[in-house]
C-alpha cells in the first residue's frame, strides 16, 4: 500500500520547497537551505529593480522628479522636488509596483510566477504599511515624500 494517495502527491509537488529540490534546478551548494537563500537573493535583485522603477514611473506620471537609493540593503525611490502630492495619487504610487507586478506574474510559469509574486509581496510590505497609515487621512490631504517616509499637510 502506498504511503501517500495520488492527490496528496500532487499537493506536495506544488510546494515551493519541492520546486528547489527538483532536478532541473542547479545546485551551487550541497545544502538545500543555502541554495534557496542564494536563489532568493538572486531573484530579489531584479525584482527590486523593477519594483523601484515602477515607483519612479508612477512619480513621473504625476509630475514628480525621482531619485533612487539604498537604505542598508533596501532600495528606495524618492520624489525629490518637494512638491505636495494628492493622497490618492500617492496611494497609487505606493501600490503600483505590487499591483502591476502581481498581474505580470500571471503571465509566467506557475511556480516561477508564484515565487516572484511572493518575494515582491514581501518586498512591498513597507508600501502596504505606509498605505494603511495614509488611508487614515482625508481624501484632500497632500503628501510630501521624505527620506524617512512622508509628511501629511
Amino acid at each position: 500500500m502506498p504511503l501517500m494517495q495520488p492527490k496528496e502527491q500532487v499537493i506536495l509537488k506544488k510546494h515551493p520547497i519541492v520546486f528547489f529540490s527538483r532536478q532541473f534546478v542547479r545546485y551551487p551548494t550541497g545544502s538545500i537551505e543555502i541554495n534557496i537563500f542564494i536563489y532568493v537573493i538572486l531573484l530579489m535583485i531584479p525584482i527590486s529593480i523593477v519594483h523601484e522603477a515602477i515607483h519612479g514611473m508612477a512619480y513621473k506620471l504625476f509630475g514628480g522628479k525621482v531619485e533612487y537609493g539604498f537604505k542598508g540593503i533596501y532600495a528606495y525611490t524618492q520624489e525629490v522636488s518637494g512638491q505636495a502630492i494628492e493622497r490618492t495619487k500617492f496611494l497609487i504610487i505606493l501600490l503600483a509596483p505590487l499591483t502591476i507586478m502581481s498581474v505580470l506574474t500571471l503571465l509566467l510559469p506557475y511556480k516561477l510566477g508564484g515565487i516572484i509574486y511572493l518575494l515582491n509581496l514581501l518586498g512591498a510590505s513597507g508600501d502596504l504599511y505606509m498605505s494603511l497609515k495614509l488611508i487614515r487621512y482625508g481624501w484632500n490631504s497632500k503628501i510630501i515624500d521624505k527620506k524617512y517616509g512622508f509628511d501629511v499637510i
